[in-house]
């Protein structure tokens, strides 16, 4: 693959767009099967965990997120982040 610099935008696009490369379903499948994953972990996540949703991190109303805390106190648990990133293209 040559320099992505010197890709065109609509190549970037196709190379960096993630339902382009699924080779189980079509690009409308993965992006509907990805929302619909995440929707269900952030469901089931607001059940079993404290959380502390929309922290504002910049001056844009978009600039928010959510934190999963476990209950109690524990002295060592597992760390999971999950960017978003905004390239998913939930809105098409």
């Amino acid at each position: 693959m040559e320099d992505w610099r010197k890709l065109g935008k609509e190549e970037l696009e196709h190379q960096y767009s993630p339902s382009h490369w699924s080779h189980r379903m079509d690009k409308d499948a993965v992006i509907d099967a990805h929302v619909k994953e995440i929707t269900e972990g952030t469901n089931l996540s607001r059940v079993v965990a404290r959380t502390a949703l929309n922290i504002q991190y910049g001056d844009s109303d978009s600039e928010k997120m959510d934190l999963y805390l476990p209950e109690g106190e524990p002295t060592k648990l597992p760390f999971l982040v999950y960017i978003h990133g905004g390239y998913w293209q939930f809105l098409r």
